[in-house]
């Protein structure tokens, strides 16, 4: 069982820690504290209610998944375009250097195992006082069995690799990726990392069916712009999509 409570001793800037064995929502947490510029990290072992992109449910059971929100601050002139898919290549570049290989990127905030999601991160802002007051909601499958049920099939850690993973540190290592690829991300915007994570890109080559409200389109994937928006090529060329809430696999 982690102990996290010398996480902070482990990060690389000052950093605001607030531990618990269980919680309702990291996100929600960090997001209810009365605003400020200090980076702050909640962590827990168990969310009762977790929450993923497009209001669905991260579903964990106590020490299944290793879960943390990060609040930050930006400049209110930084674009916030693409911010989830830098934070998903910051976790599969950590996760890498675990020998947890051979995974890609969902976009535009999963990280995926063969067919199977491994983690998911969801991004919530808010403006205050001149400032995006950001939280970066990460949660990592680490250890499942077949008594979990997800709405998408999924993997974990414990199914990758033979060996244990010691997840204080690794949640140490992904925090520090993350605010050190968020520092690079206030200057230079998505387009620094975007050909780093086209190199991931599980839906690279896939037929997809994209919905809005104006038309639906099919087609197959392209990559990413350096704004982080998922590329379709079709019969109507190439679409940008800004959203993935409408967007599903075209069976052949």
């Amino acid at each position: 069982m982690v102990d996290y409570f010398n996480l902070d001793k482990l990060l690389n800037k000052n950093v605001k820690c607030f531990i618990f064995d269980s919680i309702p929502s990291t996100n929600s947490y960090l997001t209810n504290l009365p605003f400020s510029n200090d980076i702050k990290v909640c962590v827990a072992k168990h969310q009762t209610l977790g929450k993923g992109q497009h209001n669905r449910k991260w579903i964990s059971k106590k020490d299944s998944s290793i879960i943390f929100s990060i609040h930050i601050t930006l400049p209110l002139k930084t674009s916030l375009d693409g911010l989830s898919l830098m934070v998903g290549l910051a976790i599969l570049e950590t996760l890498e250097l675990y020998n947890i290989n051979k995974l890609q990127l969902k976009w535009p905030n999963d990280i995926y195992f063969g067919n199977s999601k491994l983690a998911g991160v969801l991004i919530e802002n808010s403006l205050q006082k001149e400032f995006n007051s950001v939280v970066i909601g990460v949660g990592i499958n680490s250890k499942i069995d077949s008594s979990f049920d997800f709405e998408v099939p999924a993997v974990a850690i414990n199914q990758i690799v033979d060996f244990e993973v010691n997840n204080l540190f690794l949640t140490a290592d992904l925090i520090n990726k993350i605010l050190e690829y968020c520092d690079i991300f206030t200057q230079k915007g998505f387009k620094f990392f975007y050909k780093k994570w086209n190199k991931y890109d599980y839906l690279l080559g896939k037929k997809v069916i994209s919905k809005d409200n104006e038309k639906t389109i099919k087609g197959k994937c392209k990559g990413v712009t350096n704004q982080g928006l998922l590329l379709i090529t079709g019969d109507f060329g190439t679409k940008e999509v800004y959203s993935s809430n409408c967007l599903s696999f075209l069976l052949d």
